[in-house]
This record gives structure tokens, C-alpha cells and sequence, in this order.
């Protein structure tokens, strides 16, 4: 996880029951703007200036500036770090422990944090969250509920903002005020003891857990026919699949701006930085009546120069003969970005679990775009979906492939991907891909 962002909160949890469970390991480097407090771990918090941090209120309460110990600098509550006397604790003057209202404090520390790698300050927030923007929480707190140990490794989980009006309609009898930041997940996800006082940030750069917009890290022998196409610079720049030992199968418009000689593709690894086997592209075929104004026919094909080496993460992957039904899951995968805007590509391939829609409603979500019946749409809710550097990866159904990534609104608004359904296109394909 990136950390950059800002700080848009500082997490209150006297009535917390789910976990803050389903989430990942973060690296020291990775939340620099994380410490504990006390070598117990009493709460977390977040720093602010070189000796002042803010704190949540009601865990000071029950401690003493003489008492206390800061830590920061490492993921870990067992090794690592280095460690800060405490000289003050100061409350908000408003602070209700009965209600938990006004629940911020700031911490003192007796020398000066020194600034690295590892030890930075953030921001905070000068805005709001809006409705379903995504949220990043850090901390230490429990994984489950209820049990009593806390984990020795940092961890990070991605949440859901929601309206303030919402959260008290949700949370009706508890007082919730403008003074809040609420988040919903579904069940298993979300914060838990010790993680209080840690902080919440908004508009980090990458998702946090690099992935496809709302996706999951995925192993290369559960998806063996995913193909990188990269420049000679070892620059990813398109997704494709495996058809058959020469073959790829991809987007036209992947294959648009560049030449055979310049592209290679990689097979064999989900990462993009390690692994996998190289080859060098002979010939570029895209479909005859592509139009790279709309992206219509947006179908293409790419030659290898010498023949895949199958195994069990080099597969070939088999052509639907069958338009998916409407709600049908479908399955994507793709080294795109996983938040928009941005320019940065995760390492670890991703996958994400789609929602297959008539194309009669995509033509009416999508009115005025250039949607046909040669095309297949998803739609999902706000922050799930496909973005740049998905293009011409695999769309998949019941194990069959049924799509190209084509386009879409960038980048996971709420709007329908579109993608080239290769149902269409089967003649074309096998005509082409004999020799």
C-alpha cells in the first residue's frame, strides 16, 4: 500500500463487533504514517509533526504520558521500530467518554520522530468522503471476534464510505453526528479492538492492495492461458489469452499503436516484474473491419515465433459458443490499474468477479456509446470493474472464454464494461490461426 493520501478520520470502536478480518500484511514501508503506542499496543494513531500525533481520546483516558511509549517504524508488535518517550497527552476540551463524542487527542513525544523510509507524516483531510468512496483503514486490532490476540503484523483492509444520514438510519439509537465518518462492508470485514484510534485515509494513490478496481490477487495456475504483452522495455501494456501454441487472442486497439517486431509476450507468472518465459512476435493480424475511432470489431490476434511450452501455468483456454445469461458470473483478470486516475500497474496479476447484463441494457446505460450485439457487458457496482491495462484480457464464463476487454467509462464508475464478445468472431479466429 502506497502512503500517500490524507487522513480523513480516527477510528472509534466502543460498540465494534465485526472484525477487521478478510484483510492483508502491510509493510513498514508501505504505512509509514503507523506506530503503536505502548509496547501492549493501546490503541494506534497517526502522526501529524515531528512530535505531536493525533490520538484517539478515550484510550488516553486511561493513560499516562509517563506510561506510555510510542513506536513507529515497523510492522510488527514484536521486533523492529524505535521507540518514543511520551511527555504529553492532551484531549479535545469537549470530549464525552459516556457518548464518545468529540473522541480525538494529540500525543507529545519527548524527541523528534526522524523522518525516513519507513517514519512520515500525512496529511489531514480537508474534505469529505463521498458516498462509496474508497477508504483505507490500517491497524493491529483483532482478526476475529471475539478472541484475544492481536496479530504481529500490520494489516490494512479497503472500506466503503457511506452518507452520514445513512449511517444513522443503520446505527439508529446510537449517537451519530456531521462529526462522524461512517464505513459499511459486508459481513467479516471491518474494524476491531485494537484497532482504535487508528487512522482512515482517502485518496490513496493505488488501491492499497494493487488490484484490478476492487479485485483479488490471483495465481497464475488458476488463470494459465493470462498473457502480458509488453514492449521490449519489459512494459506492459496489454492483456491477452492463450488460444494455441502460437496464437494469442486480444484487442485490436492493443495492437494499434505499435508493431510485432516491438512486442513480446510473456506467459507463466502472474507477477510483472519476475518470472515467466519470454517470446518474440512474428506477425499482427487484426480483425479486417476494426474501427479504431469506436472501437467496433475491436478483436486481434498475435503470433509468437516459437511455440508455447504447456504446463501447469501455460494453458490454452477454450472459445464459448454461448452468450452469457443476464446476471450470470463472469470472471476478468489483468495487471490494470486498480484506482483512477493513476499510472501505476500492480505487480501481482488480479481478478475480480463481474455480473453479466443484457446487452438491451447496456445499449440504454450506455446511450449515445457505440454498443452492438458483438459485445458482451458487466456491471457492478461503483469502484469494481476493469480499467486501463486490462485491454484485451480475457473475459471468462463457466471456464470458457466469452470476451475481450474493449473499453469502458474510466474507470469503475458505476457504468457498464464493454467488451468484443468472441462468439461473433469464431470463424475469423480458426480461419487465421491454422498455421
Amino acid at each position: 500500500m502506497d502512503s500517500s493520501g490524507k487522513s480523513i478520520g480516527v477510528l472509534q470502536a466502543k460498540d465494534l463487533k465485526s472484525a477487521f478480518s478478510d484483510n492483508q500484511d502491510s509493510s513498514a514501508h508501505s504505512s509509514s504514517f503507523d506506530s503503536d503506542v505502548d509496547s501492549k499496543i493501546i490503541a494506534d494513531k497517526k502522526q501529524i509533526r515531528n512530535q505531536t500525533f493525533l490520538f484517539q481520546q478515550r484510550t488516553v483516558l486511561t493513560k499516562t504520558a509517563s506510561g506510555t511509549l510510542v513506536v513507529v517504524g515497523t510492522n510488527s508488535l514484536t521486533s523492529g521500530g524505535s521507540y518514543y518517550n511520551v511527555t504529553q497527552l492532551l484531549l479535545h476540551p469537549l470530549y464525552k467518554n459516556t457518548v464518545i463524542l468529540n473522541d480525538i487527542a494529540l500525543v507529545k513525544v519527548l524527541d523528534s520522530f526522524t523522518f525516513g523510509p519507513n517514519v512520515k507524516p500525512i496529511e489531514m483531510s480537508l474534505e469529505y468522503p463521498p458516498d462509496g468512496a474508497n477508504l483505507v483503514l490500517t491497524g493491529w486490532g483483532l482478526q476475529s471476534y471475539p478472541a484475544n490476540t492481536l496479530p504481529d503484523i500490520l494489516q490494512y483492509i479497503n472500506l466503503k464510505a457511506i452518507r452520514i444520514n445513512r449511517c444513522q438510519i443503520l446505527l439508529f439509537g446510537k449517537i451519530i453526528t456531521a462529526n462522524h465518518i461512517c464505513t459499511l462492508q459486508e459481513k467479516g470485514k471491518g474494524a476491531c479492538k485494537g484497532d482504535s484510534g487508528g487512522p482512515l485515509v482517502y485518496d490513496v494513490n493505488g488501491s492499497g492492495d494493487d488490484r484490478i478496481v476492487g479485485g483479488f490477487p490471483a495465481n497464475i495456475s488458476d488463470y494459465p492461458y493470462q498473457v502480458s504483452l509488453r514492449t521490449l522495455l519489459n512494459e506492459h501494456f496489454c492483456g491477452g489469452s492463450i488460444l494455441n501454441q502460437l496464437w494469442v487472442l486480444t484487442a485490436a486497439h492493443c495492437l494499434a499503436q505499435t508493431t510485432a517486431a516491438n512486442t513480446m509476450v510473456v506467459v507463466g507468472t502472474n507477477s510483472l516484474s519476475s518470472g515467466g518465459t519470454r517470446y518474440n512476435v512474428s506477425k499482427f493480424i487484426q480483425y479486417p473491419f476494426y474501427n479504431n475511432e469506436n472501437h467496433l470489431n475491436d478483436i486481434g490476434l498475435v503470433k509468437i515465433s516459437q511455440p508455447f511450452s504447456f504446463c501447469t501455468s501455460v494453458k490454452p483456454i477454450q472459445l464459448s459458443l454461448r452468450y452469457p445469461p443476464h446476471g450470470s458470473d463472469v470472471v476478468l483478470t489483468g495487471w490494470g490499474l486498480t484506482s483512477y486516475p493513476s499510472n501505476t500497474l500492480p505487480d501481482i496479476l488480479q481478478y475480480i468477479h463481474l455480473n453479466a447484463i443484457r446487452i438491451s441494457n447496456c445499449k440504454t446505460l450506455l446511450a449515445g456509446y457505440p454498443v452492438t450485439n458483438n459485445h458482451i457487458c458487466t456491471l457492478q457496482e461503483e469502484n469494481i470493474g476493469s480499467c486501463h491495462g486490462d485491454s484485451g484480457g480475457p473475459l471468462v464464463y463457466n471456464g470458457d472464454q466469452i470476451g475481450i476487454v474493449s473499453w469502458g467509462i474510466p474507470c469503475a464508475v458505476g457504468s457498464p464494461d464493454v467488451f468484443t464478445s468472441v462468439l461473433w468472431y469464431h470463424v475469423w479466429i480458426k480461419l487465421n490461426t491454422k498455421t
